[in-house]
């Protein structure tokens, strides 16, 4: 018993080890390209609209569970993506995932070759970053966040927050890492800056202010501010907090605009259950930092199940989380 119970917390640890290192992972697997820009094309922003989907994929954990719904599930992901009207200019993944070849091996990859094959007729790629916040390869599992875009990638980088949750397992302690991921897109006129993140889902508190408040807080009161450039920027992400909270207060204190409240004043555009259908919460955002930008439209994304083109009898929901898409336009 002793022997199993010091395997349970070694696999534990390894999974919620903050930004531990990636082991034993070589160069011609799945994590192949984690940390590094993927350019499929050079296009550059040319001004006028960008349209923006932030999509939590829901990953499968670093145990096998239902492999083949997982994968129907992203397949159904890049059916529907494809058939968006406009298409996005940019992705915002949380949640994406790399496991073993056997089971789906790199998300992101799977997402960005998988788009681009369907796109390739009408001229149109993306290019794609992802960097893995928690995970192990002692359980062959990662998961983080990631940006795919029509437009080249000139650089991109992240953070891990200061402040990070606690889990216990048979009694021992760990923090999570929970990560903003930025890259900076070419324009033509103006580079734009577009963040992913996904703050903690835990009700940890420090000093009677919520962790989750404290990772928004260092996000907009710091992080963005401190790179003191002229870019525009974009934030979206799974954001674990309904609007009016502290945590959602702390967004918009520092200047950055809800673009769903904007543009649909009074609708709740609920995006997430609870356990299970139905929808109870809105807590996934896109925000709009400096007063450059003005929101045409929002809309959500994936609330139906998907059937999959080919293949009726499959029917599937893409994820616990629906996306969230905006249009903006540069003032």
């Amino acid at each position: 018993m002793r022997t199993l119970k010091a395997c349970v917390i070694l696999v534990s640890a390894a999974y919620l080890l903050a930004g531990c290192a990636i082991l034993g992972f070589k160069k011609s697997d799945c994590m192949s390209t984690t940390g590094t820009i993927i350019n499929t094309n050079e296009h550059a922003f040319a001004g006028g609209e960008l349209v923006v989907l932030t999509q939590n994929t829901l990953h499968p954990g670093p145990t096998k569970g239902d492999e083949e719904t997982f994968k129907l599930r992203v397949d159904a992901l890049i059916q529907e993506l494809s058939r968006l009207d406009p298409l996005p200019d940019v992705i915002l993944l949380q949640e994406a995932s790399v496991t073993a070849e056997k089971r789906l091996c790199n998300v992101v990859d799977t997402l960005r070759d998988g788009l681009n094959s369907i796109l390739s007729d009408k001229g149109i790629s993306y290019n794609s970053v992802f960097v893995p916040a928690n995970g192990s390869s002692i359980i062959q599992f990662y998961e983080g966040g990631a940006i795919l875009s029509r437009y080249r990638i000139l650089e991109f980088d992240n953070r891990v927050y200061s402040e990070q949750a606690k889990h216990k397992v048979m009694g021992i302690g760990f923090s999570e890492s929970r990560i903003m991921v930025r890259s900076t897109l070419k324009g033509v006129n103006n580079d734009i800056d577009v963040v992913s993140t996904h703050l903690t889902n835990k009700d940890d508190e420090r000093n009677g202010v919520s962790v989750r408040a404290l990772q928004a807080r260092e996000l907009f009161m710091d992080i963005l501010p401190e790179r003191d450039n002229q870019n525009l920027i974009i934030v979206g992400g799974d954001f674990n907090a309904a609007p009016g909270t502290r945590t959602i207060h702390e967004a918009i204190q520092s200047g950055a605009r809800d673009s769903w409240a904007i543009a649909r004043p009074g609708d709740p555009g609920l995006t997430s259950y609870t356990d299970e259908p139905p929808l109870t919460r809105r807590i996934d955002y896109l925000f709009m930092v400096g007063g450059r930008w003005e929101v045409l439209d929002a809309q959500l994304f994936g609330q139906s199940p998907v059937s999959l083109e080919g293949r009726p009898e499959k029917v599937v929901q893409i994820s616990d989380h629906i996306g969230v898409i905006g249009r903006f336009r540069i003032r």
